[in-house]
């Protein structure tokens, strides 16, 4: 079992049923069911908002909003730290792009290390 679900995350459940290790199954299977279903409203909800958006924005642009160099989307976001004022927009794509490479099997790296 512990292959699958590590006692870390298993433990909570094991307190909340007295160590009963099927109980404590079943109560982690509840809770990702109440995850699976949150997700779908949420994401329903999130397309809602960014649709809303758009129009807003739409009207407010004679060209694409998005694209556009006055745009708030397209504003720096400023921090500070360490190494500087860094563009937290430019961090967080970066940090994104390399982890999303990070992931894929090595021989995909390699081929997008190559092109």
């Amino acid at each position: 079992m512990e292959r699958w679900l590590s006692a870390e995350l298993l433990a909570p459940c094991l307190a909340d049923c007295n160590g009963n290790v099927d109980c404590a199954l079943e109560l982690h299977e509840w809770n990702v069911h109440l995850g699976q279903v949150l997700m779908r409203d949420i994401s329903h909800f999130e397309v809602a908002l960014r649709n809303a958006y758009d129009r807003v924005m739409n009207e407010a642009w004679e060209r694409c909003w998005l694209l556009d160099d006055a745009s708030p989307a397209r504003t720096p976001v400023m921090r500070k730290s360490k190494r500087g004022t860094l563009d937290a927009n430019r961090i967080t794509a970066r940090r994104s792009t390399t982890w999303s490479i990070g992931c894929l099997p090595t021989r995909a790296r390699a081929r997008l290390r190559r092109t």
